[in-house]
């Protein structure tokens, strides 16, 4: 997650994420999650993750509900988009919501 800065720069806050390892068992496949904290280039955090790299948004789980109110499962992705962005001063591309882009919290890199 970035935080914005009071000069319109955006610094990596070092939030902690979780990493799964998988490892077989008698009893099958089990899984053990270990915390690490993740990095802007994505080191530690898992690959292409739905998540805002500024607000954290990401993908959360709900219902479609029929006419005849059964429920199924289904995820609600948020709209992100890959913009060139100041990160440390320096220009990144990274992946952004679109509330966010809206709301300003977004320095973007005009090319010339």
């Amino acid at each position: 997650m970035l935080l914005l800065q009071p000069d319109g720069t955006l610094q990596p806050s070092g939030r902690l994420c979780y990493s799964l390892t998988y490892f077989g068992t008698a009893n099958g496949m089990c899984a053990r999650a270990h915390r690490v904290r993740c990095t802007l280039d994505g080191k530690d955090s898992p690959e292409m993750a739905q998540v805002c790299d500024v607000c954290g948004k990401r993908v959360s789980t709900g219902s479609n509900v029929s006419n005849s109110y059964r429920h199924t499962k289904r995820t609600f992705k948020p709209n992100l988009q890959r913009v060139r962005a100041y990160v440390n001063g320096v220009p990144r591309r990274i992946r952004v919501c679109t509330s966010c882009l809206k709301a300003g919290k977004v320095k973007k890199v005009v090319s010339s």
